[in-house]
Formats: C-alpha cells, structure tokens, sequence
C-alpha cells in the first residue's frame, strides 16, 4: 500500500484532521497540511500552560510530526487580523494558506488531494493540473459567496 492521500485541513480543528488519523492508521496518508497545530516543536515553546493557546494545544491527533505540514503563524494572523480587521484578514490568511499549500501539491506523489474549499484556490487546480483525483469538503456556502452576502447584506446577485 502506499502513501497517496494529501489532505488539507487549513485553520481549526476541523474533520480533516479525523480524516488524516484514519488515512495514518491506513498507512495511506503522504501529509496533512494545518495551520496552526501542536507539533512536538511548538510543545515544547510551554503553550499548553498558557489559557487560551492551551486549547489550541488541545488540536493534537494521532498523526506524527513528520506527516504534518504547518503553518501556525498564518492561522494566528488570520484570527487576530480577523478580529481587528474583518473578514478581509481572515480570507488573505486562507489565500496565503492555499498558495503554501499549493507548493505543497506541486511535490506530493499522492493521487488523491481532499482539501477545504475555503483554503483551496489554487492548491485544488495544481492537483487537478497533476491529474490527481480532488474531493471537496464544502460543509457550508462556499467563503466567496459568504462575503459576497456580508458585503451586500445578504442580497444576493442581479440575475440575467
């Protein structure tokens, strides 16, 4: 058997990551790609005893460290400039997530990609593009139409 499932779970603790544990217990899972997730490195910065960065701590799953492509400075920007900014912040941060990850497509030898819809742009296409099989988790509207209604106040577009 071989490893060829890439997964991208982008921000939170979402159940992609169920899905890499399953894919890791399988022996079929090439990475998983996170924003911010408790690799051995990060625990041992002390977070977990830190309130709030405790939870994110909480995230950890029973996949190893060297299956796991991170990125927990995007996730952390992210949330705050979401918070401070707006959701413009927060869709930059999944645009630079999927630019990364798509770096990541271009060298994988999976055949299979399952990524978030909000975090896969490009990564989506780059695995297309390598004749991957792509399988979408899209549990709710797709992020562009939900900022297209938050900026129109929940008018949707003139059609034809």
């Amino acid at each position: 058997m071989s490893r060829d499932i890439l997964i991208a779970n982008g921000f939170d603790r979402y159940h992609l990551l169920t899905a890499a544990v399953e894919a890791e217990r399988r022996e079929r899972l090439e990475r998983c790609i996170a924003g911010f997730y408790p690799t051995e490195r990060l625990g041992r910065l002390g977070l977990h005893r830190w309130g709030r960065t405790a939870r994110l701590m909480d995230r950890k799953v029973a996949l190893p460290d060297e299956r796991l492509v991170t990125m927990p400075i995007l996730e952390t920007v992210g949330h705050l400039g979401g918070r401070l900014f707006g959701q413009r912040s927060i869709a930059s941060a999944r645009r630079r997530f999927s630019e990364n990850a798509r770096r990541v497509v271009e060298t994988s030898h999976a055949s299979l990609y399952h990524y978030r819809t909000g975090f896969g742009h490009g990564s989506a296409a780059a695995a297309k593009q390598k004749g991957m099989a792509t399988l979408a988790d899209h549990s709710i509207a797709h992020p562009g139409v939900l900022a297209h209604l938050v900026e129109n106040q929940g008018r949707l577009p003139a059609t034809g």
